[in-house]
C-alpha cells in the first residue's frame, strides 16, 4: 500500500483549473525525466506562480521586487488517504502539485487580505476598525483611534515616533515625535480647515508648564518664522472675531499684536510690534555718552574743534569708543541703530538762530531742532534723530554760528 495525494480536491477553487491543467501537463512530462528535470519543472512552476501573484498585485511581472519573499511555511496539515489507488501518479510530482496549489491558494488569500507586503510599495501605516496597525497599507476607520502606552516610564525616548532614518531622538521625550532627515522636509505638520480651529495646539497645564517651545541649534537660522501676507489687520473685517493676543504679519512685513478683542479687525485694537518703517526698541546706556563737543580742548578729542559756521553742515560719527572708564557698552551708537535719543547743548551763540539735527546721509531737510533768540545763549534739549551707519548731521542757520555738544542717551534697534 502506498500513501498518495489524490489529484482531485473537492475544496479546490475551480478558477484554478487552467493552472492545474498546465501543471498536470508539465508534471506528466517531468515524471519520466528524473530528479533534475523534476527540479527544473518545479522552478518553472514557481516562476509562473510569481507572475500570477504580480498580476494580482497590479505590478509588471518583470518588475524588481522591493523585498525578497520570506521562506514559505505551510501550516495546514496535508491529509492523504491510505489505501490502494489505481494508476497513482508519481508521489514526488503529486506532492509538488499539491504544494503549488496550496501556495497559490494561500497567496491569493493573502493578497485579498492585504498581507502581501513584500512586493508592494511602501504606503502609510493604518488599520481598519479593531485591527492592529499595518505598515505599508491604507485603512479607513469610522471611530477614533486611541493609542495608549502602558509600559514603564520612558526617560529619554518617545511613545510614538515617526522618522525617515535611524536616529536617537533623545531630546524632549514626547508622546509623539517626528523626525525629517532628508526624505521629507518637515518634522511635523498640523492643518485645519475649520473656522476658529488651530493647526497646532500646545497646552501646558500646571504651575510650572509651558504651552510651546521653539528651539534651534547654535548654527540654526531662527527659532520661529511668521509668514507675511494679506492686508493690515485693521482692514480684515471678514475673518471673524479677533482675540487679545492674536498676532498678524501683513504683506507689508509689519507685525501686529491685538491688545483688545473686536468682532472685526477694524473694531479690535492693534499695536505694531515691528516692521521696516519702525525704529525698533529703545536701548538705554547706563549713563549718557558724549560723542561730540565743538569747543577746543574738551573731550572727546575727535571731530572738528570749532564753532559751526552760518549755513554750514557738520557730520558727527556716533560709532566711537567712549571711555575711560569702560562702561557696559563702550560704543555710543551701533552701526545697526535706526535712530538715537540725543541730548544737545548749544553754547556761545553769535546771534539768534537755530540748530538742526538729522540723518547723517542726507542734506538739510529744512527743519530746526533747537532755537535761540539772542547772542551768548545757552540752551539744551532732547530729541530723536534718525541715523544711518551711526552718523548724525548738524546744520546752523544763516546769520549765526554756535558751539554745540551731543550726548547719546540711547539708541533704537
Amino acid at each position: 500500500m502506498t500513501a498518495t495525494t489524490p489529484l482531485s480536491d473537492p475544496n479546490r477553487d475551480t478558477s484554478s483549473t487552467a493552472t492545474d491543467s498546465t501543471a498536470t501537463a508539465s508534471t506528466a512530462t517531468a515524471s519520466t525525466a528524473g530528479p533534475a528535470a523534476e527540479l527544473a519543472q518545479l522552478r518553472a512552476d514557481m516562476a509562473q506562480l510569481k507572475d500570477t501573484l504580480a498580476s494580482l498585485l497590479g505590478r509588471p511581472a518583470n518588475a524588481p521586487a522591493r523585498t525578497p519573499l520570506p521562506p514559505m511555511i505551510i501550516t495546514e496539515p496535508v491529509t492523504e488517504p491510505i489505501g490502494p489507488v489505481a494508476h497513482a501518479p508519481n508521489p514526488s510530482v503529486t506532492d509538488r502539485r499539491s504544494l503549488l496549489r496550496r501556495a497559490g491558494i494561500g497567496v491569493a488569500g493573502a493578497v485579498a487580505g492585504g498581507a502581501a507586503l513584500a512586493l508592494t510599495d511602501q504606503l502609510p501605516a493604518a488599520a481598519a476598525n479593531g485591527d492592529a496597525v499595518t505598515c505599508g497599507q491604507v485603512r479607513t476607520a469610522s471611530a477614533s483611534t486611541d493609542l495608549r502606552y502602558t509600559g514603564p516610564a520612558i526617560g529619554s525616548w518617545h511613545q510614538f515616533a515617526v522618522q525617515d532614518a535611524a536616529s536617537n531622538l533623545t531630546l524632549f521625550p514626547s508622546a509623539i515625535a517626528g523626525l525629517s532627515s532628508g526624505d521629507t522636509t518637515h518634522g511635523l505638520l498640523g492643518q485645519t480647515t475649520v473656522d476658529n480651529g488651530f493647526g497646532v495646539v500646545g497646552l501646558g497645564i500646571g504651575t510650572d508648564t509651558v504651552g510651546g517651545f521653539f528651539s534651534v541649534g547654535s548654527g540654526g537660522k531662527s527659532n520661529l518664522r511668521l509668514n507675511t501676507s494679506g492686508p493690515r489687520p485693521h482692514t480684515r473685517n471678514s475673518n471673524g472675531t479677533y482675540a487679545t493676543g492674536d498676532i498678524v504679519a501683513d504683506q507689508y512685513d509689519d507685525l501686529w499684536l491685538c491688545v483688545a478683542a473686536g468682532s472685526t479687525g477694524a473694531t479690535a485694537t492693534w499695536r505694531k510690534i515691528g516692521g521696516p518703517a519702525t525704529a525698533g526698541q529703545l536701548h538705554l546706556h547706563t549713563a549718557p555718552k558724549r560723542i561730540y563737543d565743538s569747543r577746543p580742548g574738551n573731550a572727546p578729542i575727535g571731530g572738528v574743534k570749532a564753532p559751526l559756521a552760518s549755513g554750514a553742515t557738520r557730520t558727527i560719527d556716533g560709532n566711537v569708543y567712549i571711555g575711560p572708564p569702560a562702561p557696559q557698552n563702550p560704543i555710543a551708537v551701533p552701526l545697526t541703530a535706526t535712530a538715537v535719543l540725543v541730548n544737545a547743548t548749544i553754547v556761545n551763540t553769535s546771534a539768534s538762530g537755530f540748530l538742526a539735527l538729522f540723518d547723517g546721509t542726507i542734506a538739510w531737510p529744512g527743519t530746526s531742532s533747537f532755537n535761540w533768540f539772542q547772542p551768548g545763549s545757552v540752551i539744551g534739549g532732547t530729541t530723536v534723530v534718525k541715523v544711518s551707519n551711526a552718523k548724525i548731521r548738524a546744520y546752523c542757520s544763516t546769520g549765526s554760528n554756535t558751539d554745540f555738544l551731543l550726548d547719546i542717551i540711547g539708541w533704537y534697534e
